[in-house]
């Protein structure tokens, strides 16, 4: 372990006043291992650790060579209020036996899990993006599934009639569950007659967790009722920048019987960019990305040793940012950066203290402050990101900047979700973007954001990840109020969808032509699928950004 993680004893004995179905924590783990980063996934909450070291590796090694850790740690965080006022939360940190707000599985509005529940669905479901190919091969060679891929058929979509016999244990009726193409849009996953996973990606790992089933150890909060749905992708690339990045998208749901007013989710992470005793850290408001990087040109303490035998990038430090992708409405609302010691500006304990940091506040509900480290409750000059000044700018507010004592120090990025009402969602999606060899000390931030263009990019205009069986020509893309459609076959059909698979639009077209020119003049801005169906009732299928 790379260093001593210290939790209070009253977190250990707390246990809320409510009655709970489930007593155990997910404890399944994963690699997300697909390009140049093998990044770790766990099912309570958390990431990029095994419970005792960091295991976000940046670069990958090759064998017999050490691995070197970028992330220690990350986790997600929840935090609002109910229509009286009351407080409702869920965090996560350091998670130490049974000390977790999170446990494993889907929850239904207004009711718990099981024990038995929390169990099964202590796992992740993996799909590769070969797999989904041959099954749409498979079946568009004759409309029938000849050769049927276990994770295609395990999927955890609604009602899937496979999924027991797959899985082990039933899937809980009518419950929206895992994405899926939806063909015959009768709103059911049916593998059999041509359904398919909609994945991201190489490869998509997608797990379910909740904040119900079991007592808050870690914030000592009441629950707030949320389900998260959460898949993480990535895929190979010949770009440098794509093949150094992860992507992550959360879809929290309000699954209690009360609306969640003031609501904020946050991404909490402890960066160790290799040795953990010299990192710095700042934001950048414009990419609404997290950054850590070295304090100076050789990464750990003399001859590039870190306690604890850690291992270090020695003298070809990179950098790595963590970036909120795809919610241009709902931006990043602060970035705070808090230390693991007991002050004023140390780590949280309780629900409020928790809260006041998704707020942009300290602990104590102090606001942040320009200049410093951010603390100075006689100053009125607030700000909501700390640290948000270039490093390589002598006149700007960054750690390189500002002489600040060594600390081991957490960062959290939070967005305000406002009010989420009973059965209404939110999906919030993170890239961790990674660039060797940067030139210390004080990076320039240009090759970061280059990587975080390519990476953002990449998410908006890329294909879906599917062998079409005919040829399908979409543009402008991005589209502005008409979108035009030029196709091998003759149309039969036309919809629109969102990422979800949800038809939102749908045209039949009676006339015998292969190009047809769609209105979407009233369509939201936003990233959208694209459905065009020929007079054989052959599918394909593409990705369009509407800007309008």
């Amino acid at each position: 372990m790379k260093k001593t993680i210290l939790f209070l004893f009253s977190l250990l004995c707390f246990s809320n006043s409510f009655a709970q179905d489930c007593n155990s924590y997910g404890q399944a783990q994963i690699d997300l291992n697909v390009n140049n980063i093998k990044a770790r996934i766990l099912n309570s909450g958390d990431l990029w650790w095994d419970g005792n070291e960091g295991k976000y590796i940046a670069p990958v090694s090759e064998a017999g060579f050490a691995e070197v850790t970028a992330i220690f740690a990350g986790a997600l965080w929840f935090g609002g209020v109910d229509p009286n006022g009351h407080l409702k939360l869920a965090a996560q940190q350091y998670r130490h036996g049974v000390t977790t707000d999170f446990y494993p599985g889907p929850i239904e509005q207004g009711n718990s899990i099981s024990e038995d529940d929390c169990e099964n669905w202590d796992r992740f479901w993996v799909i590769n993006k070969s797999d989904v190919e041959s099954h749409i091969n498979d079946y568009n060679d004759n409309n029938i599934i000849d050769n049927p891929i276990t994770s295609i058929f395990s999927w955890p979509g609604r009602n899937n009639p496979s999924f027991t016999v797959n899985n082990g244990f039933d899937l809980p009726l009518d419950h929206n569950l895992a994405p899926f193409f939806d063909r015959d849009q009768d709103g059911n996953y049916n593998p059999d007659q041509g359904d398919y996973p909609l994945i991201k990606g190489e490869q998509s790992i997608w797990w379910v967790f909740n904040d119900l089933a079991g007592p808050h150890r870690v914030s000592q909060a009441t629950p707030m009722s949320i389900e998260i749905q959460a898949m993480a992708y990535a895929e190979s690339s010949e770009n440098i920048h794509i093949n150094n990045a992860t992507y992550y998208d959360f879809k929290v749901t309000n699954q209690g019987t009360d609306p969640l007013l003031s609501s904020y989710m946050g991404l909490w992470v402890d960066f160790d960019l290799g040795c953990y005793t010299d990192d710095y850290f700042g934001y950048n408001e414009e990419y609404q990305m997290m950054y850590a990087y070295n304090e100076d040109d050789v990464d750990g303490n003399v001859g590039s040793s870190c306690p604890g035998g850690i291992n270090t990038y020695g003298e070809n430090i990179p950098i790595i940012g963590i970036k909120q992708i795809g919610r241009s409405d709902f931006p990043v609302t602060s970035f705070s950066i808090f230390e693991r010691v007991p002050n004023s500006f140390g780590v949280p304990n309780f629900d409020y203290e928790y809260y006041n940091i998704l707020n942009g506040r300290w602990i104590d509900g102090t606001a942040m402050t320009y200049g410093g480290n951010g603390f100075d409750p006689s100053s009125i000059d607030t700000v909501s990101y700390v640290f948000n000044g270039e490093p390589s700018d002598d006149n700007a507010w960054s750690m390189c900047t500002t002489d600040l004592t060594f600390a081991d120090r957490l960062c959290v990025m939070s967005t305000k979700m406002g009010s989420l009402q009973p059965g209404e969602s939110f999906t919030n999606s993170y890239a961790v973007v990674f660039v060797e060899n940067e030139d210390y000390p004080c990076p320039n931030l240009d090759r970061l954001k280059e990587a975080a263009d390519d990476v953002s990019n990449n998410v908006k205009t890329s294909t879906i990840n599917i062998n079409n069986p005919f040829s399908l020509q979409i543009f402008p893309n991005p589209a502005k109020d008409i979108l035009h459609i030029n196709c091998e076959r003759s149309i039969r059909k036309i919809q629109l969808l969102n990422i979800g698979g949800q038809i939102l639009m749908e045209k039949d077209v009676e006339e015998q032509t292969s190009q047809y020119a769609l209105n979407i003049n009233e369509v939201s801005n936003g990233l959208y699928l694209i459905s065009v169906q020929d007079n054989l009732g052959r599918t394909s299928i593409q990705k369009v950004v509407v800007q309008n």
